[in-house]
């Protein structure tokens, strides 16, 4: 009998009501209460130990009475127990145990090989936030561009021309508001509580992400180099020395010179070897991906810069090669 606003995963709408049955999910999988199973199944291993669902677990001592401003007056609000809709919220926590957790799910990046933690692989930290919905654009006048907002599973995946791609979400409570940045391309979080009701903490959050990464001390994560750009960093070189695409041997996937024909591309490699002269060996390669990237040569007049993208067969074959210059 609940109603649905609109087709499942076509645009974002706030639900409590979703996150309190996916509580109940876990309770029924699990067999046990959904925050006992958080907290023995990932709180525990994760080392927060002052983190709990449980208000009597909570020293009064060291907690944030939560406010509502009302009436010219502050007025303590009533702490809320877990109950079914404790699923969306209601964590009571540190900023050192929430750093721990920031710094485990962005321990997901950058996708590898290589032993897993036990608690939840890292492509299923990674599938949390992968966009679920189709993408907005909201406009955003300070900082010169608009962002993509889309919705993952309980955060939501941006990206503009300042952060790149980021994730976030807001949280709320009577007496207390947060909210949390992760920009995992960068292995950095930021994150704000407050002890005020829906207190609106998102504009610092981002301001304090901003100047972190226009810092510069931040860098986005760069690709590393795959044996097959390797491979195709000595097919460049071979290939503008003999000024002729088809050197190299099955270096050339079948639609290259279908797309351009091997005395065009060679006239191209004339044009560019009259300019730049002899070219050295390749410097450290800018890798998009595994499978692209961009290859450079230092020149006797200036550099040769080849953009590549690798078919998917081994050994590596190029699917797309252009070749320009810079003085």
């Amino acid at each position: 009998g609940v109603p649905f606003s609109r087709p499942p995963q076509m645009a974002f709408e706030y639900s409590n009501f979703g996150y309190a049955l996916v509580g109940r999910l876990v309770t029924n999988a699990s067999g046990r209460n959904y925050a006992d199973y958080v907290e023995e199944s990932f709180l525990q291993p994760l080392g927060m130990a002052a983190t709990t669902y449980d208000l009597a677990k909570s020293p009064p001592s060291r907690r944030a009475v939560g406010y509502r401003w009302q009436d010219g007056q502050w007025l303590e609000e009533p702490s809320l127990g877990p109950g079914a809709f404790g699923a969306m919220g209601g964590l009571m926590t540190t900023a050192n145990d929430y750093a721990r957790y920031l710094a485990w799910e962005l321990a997901a990046w950058p996708p590898r090989d290589g032993p897993e933690d036990g608690l939840l692989r890292r492509a299923s930290l990674r599938e949390l936030l992968r966009p679920m919905t189709f993408a907005a654009a909201v406009a955003q006048p300070d900082a010169g561009c608009a962002r993509t907002q889309s919705y993952s599973l309980g955060t939501i995946p941006y990206s503009d021309c300042v952060l790149g791609p980021h994730f976030g979400h807001s949280g709320g409570l009577p007496g207390y508001g947060s909210n949390v940045l992760l920009l995992p391309e960068r292995g950095i979080a930021v994150f704000a509580f407050a002890n005020l009701t829906y207190a609106g903490v998102s504009p610092q959050v981002r301001e304090a992400a901003t100047l972190l990464v226009k810092s510069g001390a931040f860098p986005a994560r760069s690709a590393p180099t795959s044996t097959m750009l390797a491979t195709a960093a000595r097919y460049v070189e071979q290939i503008y020395a003999a000024g002729d695409v088809t050197a190299v041997r099955g270096g050339l996937a079948m639609n290259v010179l279908l797309d351009r024909d091997a005395p065009r591309r060679n006239a191209e490699l004339a044009t560019l070897k009259a300019r730049l002269g002899a070219c050295g060996t390749a410097e450290p390669i800018r890798a998009s991906n595994a499978m692209s990237g961009f290859i450079t040569l230092p020149c006797a007049n200036g550099k040769l810069t080849a953009r590549v993208l690798l078919a998917p067969v081994a050994p590596a074959a190029f699917q797309a090669l252009d070749f320009s210059a810079a003085p």
